[in-house]
């Protein structure tokens, strides 16, 4: 399996605005965290539900379910953490680890998560669903024939709007050999292809990018910390999900 996840961010009104959610603060952990799984789309009123996340990174280690235990797993879109007893975070001393997820029907996420104090941090993480991709993206998913792992002449290629003018085209030449992560011929029938195109030019795009376009926690050459972070201009970006 190919794999090019993303993970997005926004501010647009959502079907849990004004959802009020009890934390329990007391607890022995520290640092409590909520991420806030929604659909990148304003106008869906579902929610993703219940799925697995992974935690890894620098400082996986240091982070639990905020109950206690390193089962990570969404319930209602919501996932509660908390860092270890004992891990003092701080500006300097920053903890950072990445969060990823598969949700069917959606572009895998991934997000760096950074930590900088013991109190209480939520962050909002939106999916892009492949039956609704959002104003400056396209989207397009394909499923192809193979022969003993071997693939046909294949051309996949995204298609134009209004507010995203550019094509995207992935060609994959007759004869290519599908394999697993040991290089072993994977003997499948077919190849399903989920590819999601993100443009340059619209406020939307930015909203959403992958760890976002204006990260806070960057050092220039001489390993000093910027002040304010800085502001990133995108070229356009591609997610890629092949099994």
């Amino acid at each position: 399996m190919v794999v090019f996840a993303i993970l997005i961010y926004t501010g647009c009104k959502k079907p849990t605005e004004g959802l009020k959610v009890a934390i329990n603060t007391a607890s022995l952990f520290e640092s409590p965290i909520v991420l806030q799984f929604e659909n990148a789309s304003a106008n869906i009123n579902t929610q993703l539900g219940d799925f697995a996340v992974t935690i890894s990174g620098k400082d996986a280690g240091l982070v639990q379910m905020g109950s206690g235990g390193s089962n990570f797993k969404a319930s209602g879109g919501f996932l509660s953490l908390a860092l270890k007893p004992g891990v003092k975070p701080s500006v300097e001393n920053p903890v950072v680890f990445n969060v990823y997820a598969e949700i069917p029907g959606y572009a895998p996420l991934t997000q760096t998560v950074t930590v900088t104090s013991g109190s209480l941090s939520i962050y909002q993480i939106l999916a892009v669903e492949y039956a609704k991709p959002i104003e400056g993206t396209a989207v397009v998913q394909t499923q192809t024939a193979l022969s003993a792992g071997t693939s046909s002449s294949v051309t996949i290629a995204t298609a134009t709007s209004p507010t995203l003018t550019e094509v995207a085209k992935i060609v994959i030449p007759e004869g290519t050999g599908m394999l697993d992560a040991k290089n072993n011929v994977i003997n499948g029938t077919s190849l399903k292809s989920s590819v999601v195109h993100y443009g340059s030019g619209t406020p939307s795009v930015s909203l959403i990018f992958p760890g976002g376009l204006a990260p806070t926690n960057v050092l220039d050459e001489n390993g000093t910390a910027i002040p304010g972070g800085v502001n990133f201009v995108t070229a356009g970006l591609l997610s890629i999900n092949m099994s």
